[in-house]
């Protein structure tokens, strides 16, 4: 067996192997307590919306507008659930997919029977199935969404039968 000499290590081969050694240290926040922080700021009423939501009490109709941030979910989620507690089967739409699916698995176990969260693609999609009515959209169709989709959910809605309606609709 032939005996190996020891050699001198260069210098990028030192700095190597103290990089891989070497502990390296980064402070950056936790990415679930972001979450949990932000979804607690999601959850949270301030004042000025629970007078909101008690001047809605007694509106039949209305219309909520504001910059992106300000609240509008939040309070469709509190009015939804208010509906629930009245005992009124509750339908809370959005327009995002992505936002349906998350309100949904935060919406609280004793509501998810009583409100039916869901986004408008799949609201018309389904009221369509449901009442045998031609739906020839695909998701990527802009102008099938904005124009007819509205169309054919009413047509729809006045097709379905009075079981597969809802007392109070949240959009």
């Amino acid at each position: 067996c032939p005996v190996t000499h020891p050699r001198t290590l260069d210098s990028m081969e030192l700095d190597a192997i103290l990089e891989a050694l070497s502990p390296v240290f980064r402070f950056t926040p936790v990415l679930w307590r972001t979450i949990d922080d932000q979804e607690e700021k999601i959850k949270r009423l301030t004042s000025d919306q629970v007078r909101l939501l008690e001047m809605l009490r007694n509106q039949e109709r209305a219309a909520i507008e504001g910059v992106a941030g300000s609240g509008k979910t939040i309070l469709a989620v509190a009015q939804a659930q208010r509906f629930a507690r009245e005992g009124r089967r509750t339908l809370l739409v959005c327009y995002n997919r992505l936002l349906a699916d998350w309100l949904r698995s935060q919406m609280p176990e004793k509501y998810q029977s009583a409100i039916t969260t869901v986004n408008y693609h799949v609201l018309v999609r389904e009221m369509c199935r449901l009442t045998k009515l031609s739906f020839p959209a695909s998701s990527s169709d802009q102008q099938f969404w904005e124009y007819d989709a509205p169309e054919l959910l009413e047509r729809a809605t006045d097709l379905a039968p009075q079981e597969n309606l809802y007392d109070a609709i949240v959009v």
